[in-house]
């Protein structure tokens, strides 16, 4: 006979047989003999076991793990299955679900307790930044004989967030903080060298800057100052469509284009230089495209592109912007030269011809203003009479009055009914520019019926300078013959 404290694992299969007795005090009552049949112990079973990862994992730079730990072993298996530790590991196996599930699980000897075990899900990081948005899992089993035990981890993966909200300069921003205008640079004091006029903006300028102009990341975060960042065209601009012109960005999303006639023709209307002189992404809008040229000057602010930040963590992987900049914006671009809806001046009817008020320089009828005056809602910055340089910074090189289709407003006829032409009797001209009038003079000359009450012309103007045509529609009012200077 052994003297055995433990279950001995020899003895399995065995089939003793016991001798028994019935006493009463020390008189037998009955005996008999037992046959034992000894079987190996059996533990409970247990249902499939889930680990879910309840914060879900961000997608990183490191290798992901979740670690099941002693404590947990214990209390999801071994208590579960009313076996020892020792018991449980000595018969359950582990496999992992090597045709499924992303990552791998092992089982692995506890650093901690080298008599304990602990189930380890791994995942590598690129293979983390695959599944971004989606829910991961991978299986596996413990199995005994016909005993198996289920056994899978799951968990969210998300995308690291950075929020760079506290280095936009609100100043330079709308009140919603969705876009930033570019402009033409501004001139010096009595500049009048139209090479000086370039639409090359740094896009950095709207956030809190080096001194080398790139964006401080690491002010808005520690944690961000190994980050880069790089801006792109969005494919999804806000104008892709304006008379018969398409707009498009390329593949590399540095080229905004237009195109017309179906693509017959294809410009490339605005450029996105990366890192230009180590001076951060530059915004450059193109002056040899027609038809870049063409939308800039359709309204002072039609022209808009959608840009786009990617920010990257120290392993070149992308951040999810959160906060106030989410990393989309707009770029509004100011056209460079405005022309005022109202003349400067008046014609006066009646007078000599040639006389004042009977010819008006085109600088008077053509009021031409820097983009300013419309950016900022002020009278600062007029071409005319204190910045005449302007005239050559912008390269103004013709004014061009279309005399045909100009149209009265307020001349009526004997039934109340606003005349739609001029009369026969009434003759506006242009004169060609000279010694004394850089652009030309409009003339007025009626040899009809004496004008009573005031009516205003509405005269088509077509104004080009570097940066392309402004065509609009100027108001020059033709008082009666009794108005004097002072009432102009």
């Amino acid at each position: 006979m052994y003297d055995i404290d433990e279950p001995n694992p020899a003895s399995i299969n065995r089939t003793p047989i016991v001798h028994v007795q019935l006493m009463n005090d020390d008189c037998m009552v009955i005996e008999g003999f037992i046959k034992i049949n000894i079987i190996e112990a059996q533990p409970e079973p247990i249902d499939p076991v889930t680990f879910v990862v309840e914060d879900g994992v961000e997608a990183a730079c490191d290798t992901f793990q979740l670690v099941v730990n002693t404590q947990e072993m214990n209390e999801n298996f071994y208590a579960v299955a009313k076996v020892t530790k020792t018991f449980f590991h000595d018969k359950y196996k582990w496999a992992e679900d090597s045709t499924a599930g992303v990552g791998n699980i092992t089982e692995e000897v506890d650093p901690n307790d080298t008599e304990s075990y602990n189930l380890v899900w791994t995942v590598e990081p690129d293979t983390l930044w695959n599944y971004i948005g989606e829910t991961i899992s991978k299986s596996g089993t413990y199995t005994w004989g016909s005993n198996v035990i289920q056994v899978t981890f799951t968990a969210e993966v998300s995308q690291p967030t950075a929020d760079l909200s506290d280095i936009m300069i609100t100043n330079y921003w709308d009140a919603n903080k969705t876009y930033i205008q570019h402009n033409v640079a501004v001139p010096a004091l009595g500049d009048t060298i139209s090479a000086n006029a370039t639409f090359a903006n740094n896009i950095n300028n709207a956030f809190q800057t080096k001194a080398n102009k790139l964006i401080d990341l690491e002010a808005a975060n520690e944690d961000y100052a190994d980050y880069e960042y790089e801006y792109f065209f969005a494919e999804d601009q806000p104008i892709t469509e304006v008379d018969g012109i398409e707009i498009s960005v390329d593949a590399t999303g540095k080229y905004l284009l237009a195109s017309d006639d179906e693509g017959a023709t294809t410009d490339t209307v605005a450029t996105i230089n990366t890192q230009a002189a180590g001076t951060g992404d530059v915004l450059s809008y193109n002056e040899n495209s027609y038809l870049g040229k063409y939308l800039l000057n359709k309204e002072p602010e039609f022209m808009k592109a959608k840009l786009y930040m990617e920010l990257q963590n120290e392993c070149d992987k992308p951040l999810d912007l959160v906060g106030d900049f989410d990393g989309s914006f707009l770029v509004h671009f100011l056209r460079p030269v405005n022309v005022e809806g109202q003349a400067a001046d008046n014609f006066v009817d009646g007078v000599d011809v040639g006389a004042e008020g009977s010819v008006l320089d085109i600088k008077n009828v053509v009021r031409l203003s820097d983009w300013r005056n419309y950016a900022k809602s002020v009278t600062t910055y007029y071409f005319e009479p204190d910045n005449e340089n302007y005239y050559d910074y912008y390269a103004v090189d013709s004014i061009t009055v279309n005399v045909a289709n100009i149209t009265p407003e307020g001349l009526m006829n004997s039934g109340g009914t606003e005349l739609t032409e001029l009369p026969s009797t009434i003759e506006i001209a242009q004169t060609a520019p000279d010694g004394t009038y850089e652009f030309g003079t409009l003339t007025y000359k009626n040899n009809g019926a004496t004008l009573v009450e005031e009516f205003t012309l509405k005269v088509p103007v077509t104004v080009s300078y570097k940066w392309g045509d402004v065509k609009t529609i100027v108001d020059v009012v033709v008082r009666p013959t009794s108005a004097t200077e002072s009432a102009k």
